[in-house]
């Protein structure tokens, strides 16, 4: 029998990724066909756009990914004109990468286009199964946040 610990590793293995897989990341290589940018990059882009001006490290955290590659992706997606790197207000020594025009229309046809794909698949969801599927994430949301405090 699985002990709690056990359990949660399972569904988190198996869920996440695989809710992440149907109804994200088939959509971003579909997507990043007709773009020069590649699936990390349009992730970052999709964050940026969520999250406004964003710093190096919190990008890191959320692109789970080393600073050393971070800072390679920002200066192709910078030369490409996607982003630009902006001064901290608080602290010069930091820089924040913002969008730019042309990145903030890149993220909002990737929004469009995900949004499009994903109509049929939510639709086959039905409301009520769709109301407990939200239901279950913001339980799953809250314990991470009780857990990380």
């Amino acid at each position: 029998m699985y002990n709690n610990v056990d359990m949660t590793i399972s569904f988190m293995v198996k869920s996440l990724p695989k809710i992440y897989n149907d109804f994200y990341l088939e959509y971003i290589k579909s997507f990043m066909q007709t773009t020069n940018i590649n699936k990390t990059q349009v992730r970052a882009i999709t964050f940026i756009k969520n999250y406004g001006s964003i710093s190096m490290s919190e990008l890191c955290n959320m692109l789970n990914i080393e600073k050393g590659s971070l800072t390679s992706m920002i200066d192709d997606l910078e030369e490409k004109k996607y982003v630009e790197r902006t001064k901290d207000r608080r602290d010069r020594r930091k820089y924040n990468i913002v969008l730019t025009e042309k990145g903030d229309k890149l993220a909002q046809d990737f929004v469009e286009y995900l949004k499009e794909s994903l109509k049929g698949k939510i639709d086959k969801i039905g409301n009520e199964n769709l109301q407990h599927f939200f239901d279950a994430m913001n339980v799953i949301i809250k314990t991470v946040e009780e857990i990380s405090k």
